[in-house]
C-alpha cells in the first residue's frame, strides 16, 4: 500500500506543477480530479469492503505427512461495485505437536465467489488447525484498507495428518494364556483345556484312560489319546508416552502406528494406551478394520507428555507390554511390572539411555531409522 501512497504523490505533485506552470481551466481539472479520485474510490469500493465474506475449507480426508495438499479459500462480497486487493495470513497449529506454519494469501473479491488455494504441508503428524488472522481489504486504488470482520467457523479449519506406518520385519510369538482364558487356541502346541481338541496320538504311558478315544481306537486297531488345546493369549499392550520434544513425539507415533498395524494385520488383539485429558486412554483392537480409526483416535485425544504410573483400569492378562517414549520413566516401569508380572516387557525409546533390568528388553529406535530399528522384533 505505500508504493501505491508513493505513485499517487507523484502523480499529484505532476498535476500541482502543471496547475503552477499552466494557469487554465484544464490545469485546474486535473488537480481537483486528482485530489477527488481517493475519495471517489473509497466511496465505490466501500459497500464491497463491508460486505466481504471468506470461508477457510480444509480436505475431509486424513494426510500423510510430508505430501502437499490444498486449502481453499472462498471470498465473495454483496456489492454490484467492485473492490480492491485483499491478503489474509494463514496460520497453522499442530495440536499433537505444537509445531506451527504461517502463510500469506493475496487475492482480488468479486460478487461470485472466488475460491483462491493454498498449499500447505506438514513433517510431523497430528491435528493441524488452520485460521485466518489479519485479514484486510483495499478500495480500488490500494490508498485506504479496512480489516475484514470473520464470521464465526469461516475463517478456521483443520486436518489430520497421519504418521507414517513401515513395514519391518517383526515376528509374533503364541503365550499361554494366565489361567487358561485366551481368545484363541494355539495351533501348533497342544495344552490341557479338554473342551477343544487340538489333535490325536499314539497312547503314552503316564496318559490318562478318560483321554483314550476308544471308538477310533477300535476302528484303528491302535489306542489312541484325545489332546486337548492350548489357549493362548496375543494381547499386546501398547504403552506410548508422548513426551520430550516434537520430533520425538511424532516418531513415538511413527513407531506405534507401525506395531498397530502389524497387530492389526495379524489379528492378535491388542490394547493401545496413552495420555489423554480425562487421564489414561486406552483403546482395544480385535479386527484389523479398526486399525486406521484407532490411529486417528490417538491424534485427535493424545495429550504431550508421561502417563501417570496409575494403571488400575487396565485389564490384566497381557503377554507383552510395550512401552514406547522417548526416554523410559523408571516409575511407570514399576508400575507395569506390578501390573503385569509374568508379561513380557519391552522398551521402545528414541534416546539413548542407561541400561535397564535384566528382565526388560530395551531398544532404541531412531527418527530417521524406525524401519531398521524395528528389524527382527518379537510381538
Amino acid at each position: 500500500m505505500l508504493k501505491n501512497w508513493f505513485r499517487y504523490l507523484i502523480i499529484l505533485l505532476c498535476t500541482t506543477a502543471f496547475y503552477i506552470c499552466f494557469s487554465g481551466y484544464y490545469s485546474l481539472y486535473a488537480i481537483l480530479a486528482c485530489l477527488a479520485l481517493p475519495v471517489l474510490s473509497l466511496l465505490l469500493s466501500l459497500p464491497a469492503m463491508l460486505t466481504l465474506r471468506l470461508y477457510l475449507e480444509s480436505p475431509e480426508a486424513p494426510q500423510n505427512k510430508g505430501e502437499s495438499f490444498s486449502l481453499r479459500l472462498t471470498a465473495s462480497h454483496r456489492s454490484p461495485l467492485p473492490c480492491g486487493r485483499a491478503w489474509a495470513a494463514v496460520n497453522g497449529l499442530n495440536q499433537f505437536t505444537g509445531d506451527r506454519c504461517q502463510g500469506r494469501v493475496e487475492f482480488t473479491p468479486s460478487r461470485q465467489p472466488l475460491a483462491v488455494e493454498y498449499q500447505a504441508s506438514s513433517d510431523l503428524c497430528g491435528l493441524l488447525c488452520f485460521r485466518l488472522d489479519r485479514v484486510w481489504v483495499c478500495d480500488l486504488l490500494g490508498l485506504v484498507s479496512l480489516p475484514v470482520r470473520l464470521r464465526k467457523g469461516g475463517g478456521f479449519c483443520q486436518t489430520l495428518i497421519l504418521p507414517n506406518v513401515h513395514r519391518p520385519v517383526m515376528g509374533l510369538e503364541e503365550e499361554a494364556a494366565p489361567e487358561g482364558d485366551g481368545q484363541r487356541y494355539s495351533l501348533r502346541r497342544p495344552g490341557s483345556d479338554p473342551t477343544e481338541l487340538f489333535g490325536l496320538r499314539e497312547y503314552q504311558p503316564g496318559d490318562r484312560l478318560n483321554r483314550v478315544d476308544w471308538k477310533l481306537s477300535q476302528k484303528t486297531g491302535a489306542i489312541l489319546v484325545r489332546e486337548g488345546s492350548l489357549p493362548v493369549s496375543d494381547r499386546v499392550v501398547l504403552l506410548a508416552s508422548f513426551d520430550g520434544e516434537a520430533q520425538e513425539a511424532d516418531s513415538c507415533m511413527d513407531v506405534l502406528a507401525t506395531v498397530h498395524h502389524f497387530l492389526a494385520a495379524w489379528e492378535a488383539g491388542h490394547l493401545v494406551c496413552f495420555p489423554s485429558v480425562q487421564g489414561l486412554a486406552a483403546l482395544e483392537v480385535q479386527e484389523p478394520e479398526e486399525a486406521p480409526a484407532v490411529v486417528q483416535g490417538v491424534l485427535l485425544m493424545a495429550e504431550r507428555g508421561s502417563p501417570a504410573p496409575d494403571f488400575e483400569s487396565l485389564p490384566g492378562g497381557a503377554s507383552h507390554i510395550l512401552y514406547l517414549c522417548a526416554q523410559p520413566d523408571r516409575a511407570v516401569l514399576g508400575a507395569l511390572r506390578e501390573k503385569y508380572p509374568e508379561g513380557k516387557l519391552t522398551v521402545l525409546h528414541c534416546r539413548p539411555g542407561e541400561a535397564l533390568s535384566p528382565d526388560v528388553e530395551s531398544r532404541q529406535v531412531r527418527p530417521s531409522h524406525i524401519a531398521q530399528d524395528l528389524e527382527g522384533l518379537l510381538l
